[in-house]
């Protein structure tokens, strides 16, 4: 029977492995690419369907300015020859996008493009993913059929409200085909780059390989030996020779074993900071990022049609908006590490941030601090509460739609307890958990993790969120009185 050395298998399973890992890493990126052209198409087609509504600054019934001798074919035609040039208008600038408007109170699409032929403005579908917008007065985007395109599509559908009912929607969709055909050319841009990685990882995997065997069986034989002689010692990979070091020197061990202990600890908790601060910047970014893109392609099209004084009105309010967006990316700096934590500790640097938030987002911000909180606590302390505290804001600022919030620091000697309270919409925590929606309530939760603290929330909807978080003081570094 043939049988492999330990050798050999190990150099199989390393080079299986290697192959296996380099294939995943290349498969993650063009699948997260792909997730990627998506996202953008979304944020392209809703960025249509926005620009729709605005052009449609009164209701249909407006519009038409009804009288009772109009026929059904009547008022189609008026509100076709009213929207289809705006239709035709954005399917030439955009070619290989669709868009239209559909009237509730005619049950008939009455205009759309691209191919727009008169006869196919009839109602929508009793499956059609539109009506679900008329149920829950959201946006509501997909990629499945669609009727004005006769295939498949990514799209979104945007309720038309006036006055607090849906009269109507509009729609801006995409041909799936047209993003298969973009990623399929940026797939084809990367299969010789794949194949190089794989040759070039395969290559040093097997240098590397040979060099680890062989210092390891010089490693063998001088542990064996128990051989202090330093000569060879650079054969040895940089574990191996710690190591080696280490089983010489067996008291030696101990001591370092436990700073290294500490020192990786200490760097665990730097790195998921950093890692933080990271996420923090980068979804900043994006989402300032994404805003200016649509308000770009919002822009670019109003200003084409910019004959009306609304329509300009509407060009200004853009141009507000991206000074605010811009004015956002300068505050990045004092957003990842705010001078104020630094200088005079965590009850100040609050007190600034509940400042900041209230003059942005118009909530009013009720702190209590007991009187035995103490003016300085550890750095990594006050920045993880510090983060929690800001999370939570932005959560309330950007989902709660609270008019006043709650917020209490206490400390109990062995633990400092924070309290958020808010009066807003609240959510559901079970559904929000299971489909991993709140990165933020991730994030809160994790630095409250690496403190050894405890960190609840507790929800309901239309009933406003409460978040408290423990953090034992024996535990952690050492404070500042």
């Amino acid at each position: 029977m043939f049988t492999m050395t330990f050798k050999k298998r190990f150099y199989i399973h390393t080079i299986l492995l290697v192959v296996f890992v380099t294939t995943f890493m290349v498969a993650n990126n063009i699948y997260d690419h792909w997730k990627t052209m998506i996202e953008k198409e979304f944020e392209k087609v809703e960025a249509i369907a926005i620009l729709l509504d605005a052009h449609l600054q009164e209701d249909y019934n407006q519009l038409l300015d009804l009288k009772t001798d109009l026929s059904f074919e009547q008022r189609k035609l008026i509100l076709n020859q009213k929207l289809q040039p705006v239709i035709d208008q954005i399917t030439q600038a955009f070619p290989t996008y669709g868009a239209g408007y559909y009237s509730k109170e005619l049950n008939s699409i009455i205009a759309f493009g691209p191919n727009f032929n008169q006869d196919e403005l009839i109602d929508i579908s009793t499956d059609s993913k539109a009506r679900i917008v008329y149920e829950t007065k959201q946006p509501y985007k997909f990629r499945d059929y669609s009727q004005t395109r006769d295939g498949q599509v990514v799209a979104i559908i945007h309720p038309l409200l006036r006055n607090g009912e849906v009269i109507g929607h509009v729609w801006g969709n995409i041909e799936i085909n047209s993003v298969y055909t973009d990623f399929w050319a940026y797939f084809q841009d990367k299969i010789l780059l794949i194949i190089l990685l794989l040759l070039f990882s395969l290559f040093a995997t097997y240098l590397i390989l040979r060099q680890y065997t062989h210092s390891l069986k010089v490693f063998k034989e001088r542990v064996q030996s128990l051989d202090n002689d330093e000569t060879d010692m650079r054969l040895f990979s940089p574990d191996l020779l710690e190591l080696y070091r280490e089983v010489i020197h067996s008291r030696k061990l101990l001591s370092e074993k436990e700073k290294d202990f500490h020192k990786i600890v200490k760097q665990k908790i730097i790195q998921a900071e950093d890692r933080e601060r990271k996420r923090v910047s980068q979804d900043l970014h994006d989402s300032v990022g994404q805003s200016l893109y649509s308000i770009l392609v919002t822009s670019k099209l109003l200003n084409e049609m910019a004959k009306e004084d609304k329509l300009k009105n509407h060009i200004q309010n853009i141009e507000k908006m991206v000074s605010a967006a811009m004015e956002e990316v300068k505050n990045i700096a004092l957003k990842l590490r705010p001078s104020t934590l630094d200088d005079l500790g965590l009850i100040p640097a609050i007190r600034s941030l509940i400042e900041k938030f209230q003059k942005s987002f118009g909530f009013e911000v009720d702190l209590q601090v007991c009187s035995h909180v103490k003016k300085r606590y550890s750095d990594t302390i006050e920045m993880y509460l510090y983060r929690i505290c800001q999370e939570a804001f932005n959560n309330i600022a950007k989902y709660a739609n609270a008019k006043k919030v709650y917020l209490s620091i206490c400390d109990y000697e062995d633990k400092l307890e924070m309290v958020i309270r808010d009066e807003g919409n609240g959510f559901n925590v079970k559904e929000v958990n299971k489909e991993r929606k709140g990165m933020g309530l991730i994030g809160m939760h994790e630095r409250a993790s690496l403190l050894n603290g405890e960190f609840t929330i507790e929800s309901e909807v239309g009933k406003g969120t409460t978040i408290q978080v423990k953090i034992p003081l024996n535990d952690n570094v050492e404070q500042v009185g």
